[in-house]
């Protein structure tokens, strides 16, 4: 009698513990994927195939992705109303930074409706917009000539276009576009600047080699300008990045040159692009006397 109580309570616990509630809450649960890149990048989504080589997901707003698994740091499942803890060792993508050193461009451009603000030395404004995922703008607009009496600022516009090697895993893009600076006076002549850049690596962590043409709406291009860069940058933390900007300028007969060499470090304020750059400037083919180094500063706020 008594083992058959014991029975009869060890059942009526069980469900208890295991009600029709909690059974149902559980058939009902959905999981996803979702995958961490070595790059930092993360997707989340149904696996729509996997094998040996691949995984396919379907992202939602996105659609069906292929990641290479060795690409891939790990894989895990979540609840599709979960919301996961973003690991702090993964440092994420910045797309907005990604596109210039310090005065340089970089092969990368903006995506699709991304917008930043950006001021270099509280006198240089910009405003760059992604208008599509291969053709990025930036308009601005300096403002000490009019603290000085000049009738109208220097304004400049720079469309660019760029092509990632790699879409999914972004191991290196070329861009090209120009810059032209209007000067400040009412007929908007200027001089501008004909670009071209190689970069290798991720948007984190790569090295560029750019060339440049320089010309003057009043002159020929024969009487035109060479500009060369070597630039690169390095993510060392989520919240610290070394940048250097290495520049040479030479007339067309290559007569008369410059060489400018730079290092900054780049503080990023959060994932979404707001940083501030703080370096130095060093000409090493001119002497300039007692100046060791031109400090450089600028901000990046993003908008979109």
């Amino acid at each position: 009698m008594k083992n058959i109580v014991k029975v009869l309570i060890a059942a009526l616990l069980l469900v208890f513990i295991v009600s029709p509630n909690d059974v149902s809450a559980q058939e009902g649960e959905r999981y996803e994927v979702l995958v961490v890149m070595k790059n930092g990048s993360q997707f989340r989504g149904q696996v729509l195939s996997e094998n040996d080589e691949q995984v396919i997901l379907v992202v939602e707003n996105v659609g069906e992705i292929t990641i290479k698994r060795v690409d891939i740091k790990s894989m895990q499942s979540v609840l599709v109303d979960m919301q996961v803890e973003e690991d702090p060792t993964i440092i994420p993508i910045d797309d907005y930074n990604a596109n210039r050193y310090l005065i340089s461009p970089s092969g990368y451009g903006l995506k699709k409706g991304q917008s930043y603000y950006e001021n270099i030395y509280l006198a240089f404004n910009s405003f760059s917009f992604g208008l599509t995922d291969r053709f990025t703008v930036t308009v601005g607009a300096e403002l000490y000539t009019l603290l000085l009496g000049s009738e109208s600022p220097i304004l400049y516009i720079s469309p660019r276009v760029n092509f990632p090697f790699d879409e999914e895993n972004k191991t290196g893009a070329f861009s090209a576009g120009v810059i032209y600076f209007t000067l400040p006076n009412d007929d908007f002549d200027g001089i501008g600047l004909l670009q071209g850049a190689l970069t290798f690596g991720n948007k984190n962590n790569n090295v560029s080699f750019g060339a440049g043409f320089g010309f003057s709406s009043e002159s020929d291009f024969d009487d035109g300008a060479l500009m060369f860069n070597l630039s690169a940058t390095q993510r060392l933390s989520r919240k610290l990045s070394f940048v250097t900007d290495n520049i040479a300028l030479t007339d067309s007969g290559f007569d008369n040159g410059e060489v400018i060499l730079s290092a900054a470090l780049r503080i990023h304020f959060n994932k979404k692009g707001g940083a501030l750059n703080v370096g130095l400037f060093r000409p090493v083919t001119e002497d300039w006397g007692d100046l060791i180094a031109i400090p450089f500063f600028s901000a990046t706020v993003p908008m979109k």
